[in-house]
């Protein structure tokens, strides 16, 4: 062996001495550690034994969750909010809507969860409604307040594209959403050109080698996220009337990433 290399070899052998030394007392301390704990408990019996489920993808189904509770306006005592649950039988989610009494910590749930599987929002809209999304249909119900006589009442309104990002203002009766629209498109218009491009298909298969470009897996097109606004209003007959929806971004510079709707309707990022 060359002169020069006889340090170099040394040095690595005592390196690996060395580490090969802490790994062991490493190890005797983790095994006397687990062996005064519980010396006849594999790690799933401990998990048992301690109330806990091991972590994988059916736990992540299995486990419930919720959306971010909203005050009732005018009811500082009462809050609604969505509880996802998972039913294994027909691999489906719900978001089931439910209404929270903060002094009591106690919720009633609202609608039975067969009605719930599409719905993708849930919202409060005044002291006596609330409001929820089920694509692009918006749906009205009277909250089960001691103090409202229309608890039974249910409003829906349909617009011509998805909706989403619901949040109304009860003070000046406005409404304000999200929608995927066309540049200069109003949501008549984006529908009608969505229904024009599925019969009128402009692209073909091709594939790509490159790897910048083959990950690609949907057509980029001008279609960007929006904030509308539009009046919503109840008449004394208990019934809704949606006036026509204004876009508040038509005319901004071109925008990379998505708007979203900060909960008290009044401001917005992009």
């Amino acid at each position: 062996m060359a002169p020069k290399l006889i340090p170099l070899v040394a040095q690595f052998a005592c390196w690996c001495g060395a580490m090969i030394v802490a790994t062991g007392l490493l190890a005797h301390a983790v095994g006397s550690l687990s062996h005064s704990q519980s010396p006849s408990l594999s790690i799933p019996a401990a998990i048992q034994q301690e109330g806990l489920r091991p972590l994988n993808i059916e736990l992540f189904h299995a486990l419930d969750a919720i959306s971010i509770p909203r005050l009732i306006p005018g009811v500082p005592d009462k809050a609604i909010y969505g509880l996802r649950s998972y039913y294994q039988v027909n691999d489906t989610s719900y978001l089931v809507p439910h209404l929270l009494d903060l002094a009591t910590a106690q919720s009633v749930q609202l609608l039975p969860a067969e009605e719930c599987k599409d719905i993708n929002m849930i919202f409060p809209i005044d002291n006596s409604h609330y409001g929820y999304t089920i694509n692009s249909t918006l749906h009205i119900r009277g909250l089960p307040l001691a103090s409202n006589s229309g608890a039974g009442t249910h409003f829906n309104y349909t617009w011509p594209v998805d909706v989403w990002g619901f949040s109304y203002n009860a003070d000046t009766k406005r409404l304000f959403f999200l929608s995927s629209v066309y540049p200069n498109m109003t949501l008549e218009q984006t529908a009608e050109h969505d229904e024009y491009l599925s019969k009128h298909k402009f692209d073909s298969a091709r594939i790509y080698d490159n790897l910048w470009i083959r990950h690609w897996n949907r057509w980029m097109i001008p279609k960007k996220t929006n904030i509308f606004v539009t009046s919503m209003v109840q008449d004394s007959n208990g019934n809704w009337t949606i006036g026509e929806p204004r876009n508040l971004m038509a005319g901004l510079p071109h925008f990379t990433s998505d708007p979203n709707l900060q909960p008290d309707s009044n401001t917005y990022t992009v």
